[in-house]
């Protein structure tokens, strides 16, 4: 009986803040509504179709108007969620003495309410426009509780989906805490929202990381203004520095190199560049002259493929995911040194596990990282590959060619980094 008690309480709570805001039903009504009455003219016709069954599209119609609202009105139910992780008030129930499963059901419970209320709402006005219930009363309560069901079906999952979404502040702060100092922590918290990736850029802040990494969102009209307006707007309240990622395959959107000098002169947030707008060589040597001798760090990334070029262009080093971090920390030791035959002799030797790993996804790199002793399991979550035994064979040939008999859960020594001469 508490278990019900309090899941009736938490539904409660939802349900007086419908009691403020009545609008939201008739906000998620409009659509239903312009469905019913838009394409139960548009369509009416169809019912003179040899071997439709049913004097009225309407009739037709309304169950699937009911199930698409359902749907969609029980899929924003984890929103609710995050916004109580986000005000603080899901810590202030958790330290409170209450079944943690009531916490979901309160929340599916008044999604089934809704789904009640705005699914007779839809029957009422399907009447008004000449629906015909066949099996009456009876009929429709069936409809009610079916969608009502489907309702709570979806609400739970996108309870589950908003409490995953809060997986990244976890994972954050337990990189951070694991890192413990040793190297810098450099958070991703690009949206294609401003106030959003704003927010993320806070939260990385918050929870201790070192910078932030920010690629500008595409829109459907490029504007340089717009983009600095962007960066300027997550600067503000920031402490931390930007790391201003140009990435035009992902994003869409091409900075051309004046942009970036604007935004690194404009923005004193702005601590580094990541350079990734192929060819990258050409771009980072275009940024060095434009820096002149202001000291920016420059990074290079995609997995290091033009690693040798990036650095002789000017890059300060890498940004990248690849499994092998000595091979380029010491292609950036040899660069610092100026001493370019060894640069070239490390890239010779790993440049086909470099493109190999470059494949689309990540299944080749975390099985590497698995092979290394960093992971316990390879498997991507869906709908990401995990990689096949055809690819793990390939990986197998790969590996023995760049490392032959060497033990990769172990760092790499400096006779395994480089060519002979």
């Amino acid at each position: 009986m508490t278990a019900i008690r309090q899941t009736w309480q938490v539904n409660l709570r939802y349900l007086r803040v419908l009691r403020r805001q009545p609008a939201y039903l008739g906000i998620t009504l409009t659509q239903p509504i312009i469905w019913l009455l838009l394409f139960g003219a548009l369509f009416k016709a169809v019912t003179r179709i040899p071997g439709f069954q049913g004097g009225s599209y309407v009739d037709f119609l309304t169950p699937g108007v009911v199930v698409m609202l359902a749907v969609s009105s029980a899929g924003w139910t984890g929103m609710s969620f995050i916004e109580d992780i986000n005000a603080g008030v899901m810590d202030r129930l958790l330290v409170s003495p209450v079944w943690r499963g009531a916490l979901n059901l309160g929340s599916v419970a008044y999604a089934m309410v809704t789904i009640v209320i705005q699914t007779a709402l839809i029957v009422l006005l399907a009447l008004a426009l000449g629906a015909d219930y066949a099996n009456g009363v009876g009929g429709v309560l069936v409809l009610i509780l079916v969608a009502a069901l489907l309702g709570a079906a979806f609400a739970s999952l996108s309870n589950g989906i908003g409490m995953l979404a809060r997986q990244r502040e976890t994972l954050i702060g337990a990189a951070i805490s694991t890192v413990d100092r040793r190297v810098p922590v450099i958070v991703g918290s690009s949206h294609s929202g401003t106030q959003a990736a704003h927010d993320l850029a806070r939260m990385a802040q918050g929870l201790g990381a070192d910078a932030v990494m920010i690629a500008p969102g595409k829109e459907a009209v490029p504007n340089e203004d717009r983009v600095v307006e962007y960066y300027q707007r997550i600067a503000e309240g920031l402490s931390i520095p930007i790391v201003v990622q140009d990435h035009p395959a992902s994003t869409e959107v091409h900075m051309p190199v004046p942009l970036i000098l604007k935004l690194v002169s404009t923005i004193t947030t702005i601590g580094c560049v990541k350079e990734e707008a192929v060819p990258t060589a050409l771009k980072i040597r275009q940024l060095r002259d434009g820096l002149g001798a202001a000291a920016l760090p420059i990074l290079t990334g995609l997995g290091a493929l033009y690693a040798p070029f990036d650095l002789q262009a000017g890059s300060n080093g890498f940004n990248t995911g690849f499994a092998f971090p000595e091979a380029l920390q010491a292609m950036v030791d040899a660069a610092a040194d100026e001493d370019w035959p060894r640069v070239y002799r490390i890239y010779r030797r790993f440049s086909a596990l470099i493109v190999f790993e470059q494949q689309p996804g990540v299944a080749v790199r975390k099985e590497l990282l698995r092979r290394r002793g960093l992971l316990t399991s390879a498997r991507a979550r869906h709908p990401g590959a995990t990689i096949s035994p055809t690819v793990s064979r390939q990986l197998d040939t790969v590996l023995e060619a760049t490392l032959p008999r060497v033990d990769v859960t172990h760092r790499l020594s400096v006779e395994h980094i480089s060519e002979p001469v």
